[in-house]
């Protein structure tokens, strides 16, 4: 009977084990999907600096702070306030630029790996965390790069009022 015993005992702990480990999986499953939600909620927020040389700079609509732009030593970046897709014709238009940019550079001679470039960071539900122009030498192509995401900003702002509105 002592047998019988033990065995029931390491079928019960072995389901155990696999009910433990089973529960562990659904447990990480279940804490995926919540930091995505909350990743879809919280509005994005601008990183540390890169380097203590970026300065950040605040994009407003009527008093409103709708995005971040932070500007380093060869860079300029976007970062959203609000939860937002980044459409097909903005980024196009930031593309344009950034392809305006790249054609000086090039008739300045700058090799093709060191030309200015659009890069995009989106989260893994697809909201726009940053949009940044690299490869920036010269103060007028940071003030066209900044210009361009500032307006870009702007644009997806109105984009977001009006979904959010409903209209």
């Amino acid at each position: 009977m002592s047998i019988l015993g033990e065995r029931e005992s390491l079928a019960s702990k072995e389901e155990l084990i696999e009910y433990l480990k089973r529960r562990i999986e659904e447990l990480k499953s279940e804490l995926r999907i919540l930091a995505t939600i909350l990743a879809m909620l919280e509005p994005a927020s601008v990183e540390e600096p890169i380097d203590p040389s970026e300065r950040v700079e605040d994009v407003k609509v009527s008093r409103r702070v709708i995005a971040k732009l932070g500007q380093g030593e060869d860079y300029v970046r976007l970062v959203p306030k609000f939860p937002t897709v980044l459409p097909v014709d903005i980024k196009s238009y930031i593309e344009s630029v950034v392809e305006e940019i790249a054609e000086r550079q090039a008739k300045d001679g700058v090799a093709p790996e060191e030309r200015a470039r659009l890069k995009v960071k989106e989260g893994p539900d697809g909201i726009l965390r940053e949009a940044r122009i690299v490869n920036l030498y010269t103060p007028l192509e940071k003030v066209k790069a900044k210009a361009a995401l500032r307006y870009a900003g702007e644009l997806l702002y109105q984009i977001y009022r009006k979904k959010d509105k409903g209209d």
